[in-house]
């Protein structure tokens, strides 16, 4: 192989990684007073129509708090109903009960999906190929936010957008991984829970 070839088959490779690859922009608002109380048991409670994703989400930032030495239980495991409630009495004596401090309610925001067309090359031993792909580029919003238990009040909150190619289900497991592990460390940089 030719070094022109090499460097074409690098670009190639390069371009399909880079089509595949989320992004994420992460906007955090803190409220007014807040002072930091490093919270160190937090229930994750992700409201979703689909239970595999509610599963999914809740796991995902469990894990990521639970890397930062934080307790973390999933909503899931506390509550036989998909959909979670926090205006409900019955709801916060059964955090209460569980020693939980603060809640991450996690709900998804608006989504999109668009197919783009790219030009893909391909290096054979007979020479170069070059052929059209169609991607499907989906775009997600999630809205994250820290409630106080004994208060009952949002201290913090995040929008996070992403947009990856692939699978929407696929995406949307990687883009979540991803933004636990990010607002995990926002909210650890921003000492709402702490070590």
């Amino acid at each position: 192989m030719t070094v022109r070839g090499k460097f074409k088959s690098l670009f190639a490779i390069l371009v399909l990684l880079l089509s595949s690859c989320a992004s994420i922009d992460t906007t955090v608002k803190i409220e007014p007073g807040f002072v930091g109380q490093k919270y160190k048991n937090i229930c994750v409670l992700a409201n979703y129509d689909v239970q595999i994703m509610q599963y999914d989400t809740e796991k995902f930032f469990c894990d990521a708090l639970e890397d930062r030495a934080v307790r973390a239980v999933q909503g899931q495991e506390l509550f036989d109903e998909a959909k979670y409630n926090l205006d409900d009495d019955s709801t916060i004596a059964v955090l209460k009960e569980n020693n939980i401090d603060a809640c991450i309610v996690v709900t998804r925001g608006s989504s999109n999906s668009e197919i783009n067309y790219r030009i893909v090359i391909q290096e054979h031993d007979y020479g170069a190929v070059a052929s059209d792909r169609s991607f499907i580029n989906h775009a997600v919003e999630f809205f994250i936010s820290v409630v106080d238990i004994k208060t009952g009040k949002i201290l913090w909150s995040a929008t996070s957008k992403t947009n990856c190619s692939g699978d929407y289900d696929t995406h949307v497991r990687k883009a979540m991984k991803a933004i636990a592990k990010d607002i995990c460390k926002r909210l650890q940089r921003d000492n709402v829970i702490g070590r």
